[in-house]
């Protein structure tokens, strides 16, 4: 089990509203910040390859990066709608889950709720996730599926 700290991206919506990620990652060091880093903007990059939102800020200690967002124009990027990230822990097989906000539905296949993960962006991101994001108890993850979550009325 390795010591953890949170990182937080956030996802601005059409509204102006944030959308939160938070994940599990390993504590940065200074013998670990460099690569750290890198993995941090390789998942930051894939996951946000995934929203029709625009990102302002990921940061995890002291790595952060923020950005002047340009809002974005879609009515359908809305924090309320989501990827629904499920993965398992490596380790002891423990379930866990974190989210996406403003869904890019077009990486969606006809008439499925879930993102391919063999190819494409859904493989991009399912590699950079399993490098980077840690379970709770700090052991590597296993990313099982992304399912779009609709708002709810």
């Amino acid at each position: 089990m390795a010591a953890t700290n949170r990182m937080i991206m956030n996802i601005l919506d059409y509204y102006g509203k944030l959308g939160r990620t938070r994940v599990s990652t390993l504590a940065l060091t200074a013998g670990n910040f460099a690569a750290q880093s890198t993995l941090k903007t390789a998942f930051v990059t894939a996951a946000v390859a995934l929203s029709i939102g625009t990102e302002t800020e990921d940061y995890v200690d002291a790595d952060i990066v923020s950005h002047t967002p340009t809002p974005p124009t879609s009515q359908n990027a809305t924090r309320a709608s989501k990827w629904l990230v499920r993965f398992v822990d490596q380790i002891n097989g423990v379930k866990g889950t974190f989210t996406i906000s403003s869904p890019d539905l077009t990486l969606l296949s006809t008439n499925q709720p879930f993102l391919g993960l063999g190819s494409g962006a859904g493989a991009a991101f399912k590699t950079a996730a399993e490098a980077y994001v840690l379970s709770e108890d700090g052991n590597a993850i296993t990313v099982v599926s992304v399912e779009y979550v609709p708002r709810k009325n």
